[in-house]
Parts: structure tokens; C-alpha cells; sequence
């Protein structure tokens, strides 16, 4: 469920338990620990235990909107990871990377590094993405700066490593400066005529992609939202949220493109799957303004046409229960256009 990103010479996808040996071999040279602050054992540190535990936490990190990491390969050779520490409430994304010492000096960390830094700010909807380097580490200030970050200012001795205290650059680039600088487009560029990754296989179970969530015509904002409560979440984790915070997510099924439209609803299904209580009915109210005029789009397919308007009828024959005057006018015209042939 890793977003799978092409570039002109690479692949950027998810880590494997196959990956376990290059990434001892190649993280595990000292001259790549060096330069990474938060290892700080002595040499030779890095196990296959250490790539194992790693590993396994990148698809909890990324289900957990925490994060993202790429492995960077090029002809299916691993050649390092990139990756997206993100914090939601503030839309900033924090990146990270290594690669082999084999494959240094050949432009692939820059080009990975665009493409990441599109993946955030087109696909992750992020104000600000930021990266910092040792001081003293010229090779990753001349990938950070290629690749469009500004330097932002230097921390003096705010990290320790094996006794010493280290420099900290921070680099940084906004949403707002990477426009301004024509940038996003570049980006774009990196990742092929469209910004959308190349066509992948999914098991039907399996939640949308981030490209398949949300409606084209969706806001930065509606995209950022739907991307927090959705993104990755399957039909029984977010029925569990809609049972918490229906009402305020019913309007948010007017923004779902079609493949998460269809692969939600089922969500709601379940939820709204007995007899109502006061909180069920506000967010089946919710619902059916969200998606009744979706019922006009010719692009939904036919099983979620068919189960959208399941989901109407069952809502309007559980009304019935229900007086809430205020109510009764705008819901009946909902039903109307959801239900019409």
C-alpha cells in the first residue's frame, strides 16, 4: 500500500524482507552511517535484525499517516531509501535519505529526492517540507539545493554523536516557494508527463491509493482532509472512525473519487447496517447530501451507482422513524435526486 513513484532512471517503492542484506550492506559501511545523526553505536553496528525491525515498521508508520519510506532502486537494484517523517497537524513533512556508497555521485539521490518532494506537496497536499545535513557534509548540500531547497539557517552543536556534538543545517522549501520558483512543475517532470504514479496492482480488498482517493476537483484542503481520515484505512478501521466522528466526516464522501467513493461506502454500509440511534441518523443525514448529486456522475461505476442508492433507500425507510422538522425538506429532496432514474 506504499505508493509506487517512477522517475526517469529509478523506482521509488516499499521495502521488502528481500531488501534485508543490501540494506546491512550498504547502511551498514561506516562512511554512510557517518553521515546520518541518529546512529551512534560503534562499528560495526548495523545487523540483520536492525534492517528486519526497520522494515517492519514502514507500512504501520505509513497506515498511521507517520510517515513514508521509499527504497530507491534502479533496474531493481537497491540503491538507498528516501523518506517523509510527517506531521499532519501542521501539513510538514520532514525528508530523509541515504544511499550506497557505489552509487554516489551519479545524480540519483537528487533525482529521488524530487520525486519525493512532488509525492509531498501534489500528493500529500504539504505546506512545507524540510531536510537538514551534518555540517560539513557538501555532498548532501549540493543534492538538497539541486533538488530546489533553500538553506534555512544552522543549529551549532544540537546533535551528539559518539561523543561529539555536531552542526545541524536546516534546509526547507513551502509550497508557496517551490511555485514561485517553478519548481512543482519540474517535479512533475521528474515523475513523467503526469504527476499520478504509474498503474499498480490492487487487490480489490485493499484501499485506494492516494491517487485514487480523492476527486479531481477536490481542494488542497478537502485532499489533505480526506488523505487524514482515509488514506489507508480499511473497511472495518474506518467504519471504528465513522462510529466516533460520523458526522463530521459524512460531507467528506462528496470529495471521494470513484474508486474510494465505491470502497468506503461499504464502510458506511456496515455502520448504517441496523436501526438508527440520534448520532447514526446525523451522519446518515450527512451522507446523503454528500452523494447525492455524485449519483449524476457518469464516471462512478455501475456497483457503486447501485450501492449508493442501496445506502439512500435504507437511510429514507429508517427516516421514517424519525420528526426532525427542520429537516424533513432538504432531506426529502436529497432522496429524490439520489433515488431519480
Amino acid at each position: 500500500m506504499i505508493p509506487r513513484l517512477a522517475t526517469a532512471r529509478l523506482v521509488l517503492d516499499a521495502f521488502t524482507l528481500n531488501d534485508v542484506q543490501a540494506v546491512v550492506e550498504l547502511f551498514g559501511e561506516p562512511e554512510v552511517l557517518d553521515r546520518v545523526f541518529a546512529f551512534d553505536t560503534p562499528y560495526p553496528p548495523y545487523k540483520p535484525e536492525h534492517a528486519v525491525a526497520w522494515i517492519a515498521g514502514h507500512l504501520p508508520d505509513f497506515l498511521a499517516h507517520k510517515g513514508v519510506v521509499f527504497a530507491i532502486r534502479l533496474d531493481g537494484r537497491l540503491l538507498g531509501c528516501v523518506s517523509l517523517d510527517l506531521d499532519r497537524a501542521q501539513d510538514r513533512g520532514r525528508m530523509g535519505y541515504w544511499l550506497g556508497r557505489p552509487f554516489w555521485g551519479q545524480g540519483y539521490a537528487t533525482e529521488a529526492v524530487r520525486a519525493v518532494l512532488a509525492y509531498g506537496f501534489q500528493q500529500l497536499a504539504l505546506e512545507k517540507v524540510e531536510a537538514d545535513h551534518i555540517a560539513g557534509n557538501a555532498a548532501s548540500a549540493r543534492v538538497m539545493e539541486k533538488a530546489g531547497l533553500m538553506r534555512e539557517g544552522l543549529r551549532p552543536h544540537h546533535n551528539k554523536k559518539r561523543g561529539a556534538y555536531l552542526d545541524e543545517v536546516l534546509y526547507g522549501l513551502t509550497r508557496a516557494a517551490a511555485a514561485a520558483a517553478g519548481v512543482l512543475s519540474a517535479y512533475s517532470a521528474a515523475l513523467g508527463a503526469s504527476p499520478t504514479p504509474p498503474p499498480r496492482p490492487r487487490h480489490p480488498d485493499d484501499p485506494p491509493y492516494a491517487e485514487e482517493l480523492v476527486a479531481a476537483n477536490a481542494t488542497s484542503i478537502e485532499r489533505t482532509l480526506l488523505q487524514r481520515h482515509f488514506l489507508g484505512k480499511s473497511v472495518d478501521e474506518l467504519e471504528q472512525e465513522l462510529r466516533v466522528y460520523g458526522k463530521s466526516l459524512a460531507p467528506d464522501f462528496a470529495n471521494l473519487a470513484p474508486v474510494g467513493l465505491g470502497y468506503y461506502l461499504k464502510s458506511a454500509q456496515k455502520y448504517l447496517d441496523s436501526e438508527f440511534s440520534e448520532g447514526d441518523w446525523d451522519f446518515a443525514h450527512g451522507l446523503v447530501a454528500a452523494i447525492a448529486p455524485r449519483l449524476r456522475d457518469s464516471a462512478l461505476p455501475k456497483e457503486t451507482h447501485e450501492l449508493a442508492q442501496a445506502l439512500v433507500r435504507h437511510v429514507r425507510d429508517q427516516a421514517a422513524r424519525y420528526f426532525i422538522e427542520a429537516d424533513k425538506q432538504p432531506f426529502a429532496g436529497w432522496v429524490a435526486e439520489a433515488l431519480a432514474d
